[in-house]
């Protein structure tokens, strides 16, 4: 028996190496691919496709991020690496047939429901007739052959999280008009009150589209005109249950148009944070010496850090980076509110982050 139990053990063994072996050869291919797509000139679309094809193999067939995931650490410092990322977020959101084309498109919509009494509603979902009505936009925006919303919010940390195979299966139950029975997740819960913080969250829908034209999503005149159709997003979150019949319940929604679905996550949460580090600014007591901003990007966190100083307090802001990189979007957010809030900049300032570290701490503030 002991003998038995070491053959059986080295056999596991064996098996697993071939295992390992497998997975590291699907690596390898993929990251050659990426490279491949990354050195085309001429050909390039065709090289993408067959990377778009391998990735689309791994997050569906196999049911895995493990190997794309490898696969980008070892890219790191690439151009592929970028190129490895689009086919992952291509391969995440667009989902091909025999007959047809599905793609995942999203409403992001900055919402408060404000009543006199915290949590008088509560609310998961928009109006469904009116969810009806975003349908017929996109259609006739894009020239989908279908298109189809579920009603209820879900946050952009939701969706990201999502694994392709799910997302999938829940655009074939939206497009089959089984999607009321069950949601992709659990649904976002927005509650109303006297002084409730605006919220984002989205609709999520699918285009049905034929093969080869499944890109419409992401022109810009088709986003452009889109953004301009807002107010039906307005209205299903103005007409959803219960706020419709609630007596002191008030919506206020700004819908940031539609688009494919990782660009309108990107600029969901972009607007998120913006509004964020806006309610931040207008809740501090400024003072008489002006206020003074301190960032460091915490490449480490995916984050960047701000302090901001007056004479009276000081605070600290964390941007949570949604894909993007760099602080660009970082700053765009906060030239606004700067604008917007303050009256009188002392100085605004790019730190490394050690240097911001010791300054935060010397303010009370330490990670």
């Amino acid at each position: 028996m002991p003998t038995f139990r070491r053959m059986e053990t080295r056999r596991e063994k064996a098996m697993q190496s071939n295992v390992t072996a497998l997975s590291q050869r699907r690596v390898e291919r993929v990251k050659a691919l990426a490279r491949e797509v990354a050195c085309s000139t001429a050909g390039g679309v065709e090289a993408f496709d067959k990377l778009r094809h391998s990735v689309a193999g791994e997050l569906l067939n196999q049911g895995s991020i493990e190997v794309t995931q490898e696969a980008m650490a070892g890219l790191a410092g690439e151009e592929a690496q970028t190129v490895l990322k689009s086919a992952i977020q291509h391969a995440n959101r667009v989902f091909y047939f025999e007959d047809r084309v599905l793609a995942a498109v999203v409403v992001p919509v900055a919402v408060r429901y404000l009543s006199t009494r915290n949590n008088a509603v509560q609310v998961w979902h928009g109006n469904v007739e009116s969810s009806k009505v975003l349908s017929l936009v996109v259609k006739n925006a894009t020239g989908a052959r279908e298109v189809a919303f579920d009603a209820r919010f879900y946050r952009g940390s939701q969706l990201l999280s999502v694994r392709a195979r799910e997302l999938r299966d829940h655009l074939l139950a939206i497009e089959s008009g089984e999607v009321q029975k069950k949601g992709l997740t659990k649904p976002a819960l927005v509650r109303s009150g006297p002084e409730s913080n605006w919220e984002v969250v989205y609709f999520l829908g699918v285009c049905v589209f034929e093969k080869g034209q499944e890109e419409a999503l992401l022109d810009p005149k088709v986003e452009d005109k889109l953004r301009k159709q807002g107010c039906h997003a307005e209205w299903a979150m103005d007409q959803a249950d219960p706020v419709a019949w609630s007596e002191g319940v008030e919506a206020k929604a700004q819908c940031l148009g539609y688009y494919s679905m990782h660009r309108g996550i990107q600029l969901g949460e972009d607007r998120l944070r913006t509004l964020q580090l806006d309610s931040l600014m207008s809740n501090m007591e400024q003072g008489v010496m002006g206020v003074l901003f301190q960032y460091a990007e915490d490449t480490a966190q995916d984050r960047v850090r701000l302090l901001i100083s007056t004479n009276v307090e000081a605070a600290e802001f964390i941007w949570k980076r949604y894909g993007e990189e760099g602080d660009s979007a970082f700053q765009r957010a906060l030239d606004e509110v700067i604008s917007d809030r303050v009256a009188d900049v002392r100085d605004i300032q790019r730190l490394d982050l050690d240097r911001y570290k010791a300054l935060a701490a010397k303010k009370g503030i330490v990670w």
